[in-house]
């Protein structure tokens, strides 16, 4: 059966991903002065003569700059708690508050004038911004939990596109951010946008269960199992180190259980016969989860240290 709204919350990825991703790339040459694989050091300084890369490192000191409207607020922290406990009214409040964030972002970086071997990954990072900020804008209209569960990946995927999109940009100013980081949030991407998938199948399911429609059901099974395939194929697409393999390997054979899982649950002769998961999700996706949320922490861990917190106004909130 596709997640329920509580389900889809085992974990949410998405409150990993944002701060700690926007914090190391804002950072990156402040407080990982020493970790080549961050682009930073001494081969960018000697590099610094020509006109070219002083532009870029100059776009690049722009964006760190600007990437500081992430640091001292909870606002995403904030929904993605309101989205756990269900409170509609308390995610519409949070994705207000956090829409002032990316709108504050995406100005900045509109204002950078960027190379012109940075354009396209520049247009990218703009194009996540707009549809973040749509998204945001969706929440103020959502009435009840259903949509606004559906709405919230919406906002969380386009989050996870913006910081993929921020680590494109940052390499092609030659700053890359450590592999093992752009990695996860990759992995973080990819696994928001099934989520999503289960998120959008979920009332469709239960309406079908409710009317007795076999083939409604099975028709929004088939929602959340493409989603999972093609969150399939996106981890075979990943570079991983290599020290996580036997992880990768673990979170593919979890995935495709998951998927069989809801290939057996439909294949029945009436609704009346569909075993529905539990209200907090089935064996299959808790263990996916906890799989998941184990090779992410892995992969962050791998990335190099980010340097000390932000010292923010205690009014204003605390460092991400």
């Amino acid at each position: 059966m596709p997640l329920t709204p509580v389900e889809v919350n085992v974990p949410s990825s998405a409150k990993q991903h944002s701060f700690l991703g926007r914090a190391l790339t804002g950072l990156a040459c402040l407080g990982l002065a020493a970790a080549t694989l961050a682009g930073c050091g001494t081969k960018d300084d000697e590099a610094s003569s020509d006109p070219d890369t002083s532009d870029s490192e100059a776009d690049y000191t722009a964006l760190r700059e600007a990437a500081k409207v992430f640091d001292c607020t909870s606002a995403f922290g904030d929904l993605d708690a309101a989205h756990i406990a269900n409170d509609v009214a308390g995610q519409r409040a949070a994705a207000a508050e956090y829409r002032k964030i990316i709108a504050a972002w995406d100005e900045k970086v509109r204002a950078i004038d960027f190379p012109d071997g940075s354009r396209e990954a520049a247009e990218r990072l703009y194009r996540t911004n707009t549809d973040e900020l749509n998204s945001l804008d969706d929440m103020a209209a959502a009435t009840d939990a259903n949509e606004a569960t559906i709405v919230v990946w919406e906002i969380f995927v386009a989050d996870w596109e913006n910081t993929v999109a921020n680590d494109e940009l940052q390499a092609s100013l030659g700053h890359p951010s450590a592999p093992a980081l752009v990695a996860a949030h990759q992995l973080g991407l990819a696994r928001s946008k099934s989520a999503s998938a289960s998120a959008e199948a979920g009332q469709p399911f239960r309406d079908a269960l409710a009317s007795g429609d076999l083939d409604a059901a099975i028709a929004a099974n088939e929602i959340e199992i493409g989603g999972l395939e093609t969150y399939l194929d996106e981890i075979d697409a990943i570079e991983f180190p290599d020290s996580v393999d036997s992880q990768v390997e673990q979170l593919k054979k979890d995935v495709q259980a998951q998927i069989d899982y809801d290939h057996q649950q439909v294949a029945v002769a009436t609704t009346a016969d569909i075993v529905e998961s539990p209200s907090d999700g089935s064996a299959e996706a808790k263990t996916e989860a906890q799989t998941h949320e184990e090779l992410q922490n892995t992969l962050n861990d791998m990335a190099p240290p980010s340097g000390p917190d932000p010292v923010c106004p205690s009014e204003t909130g605390t460092p991400n």
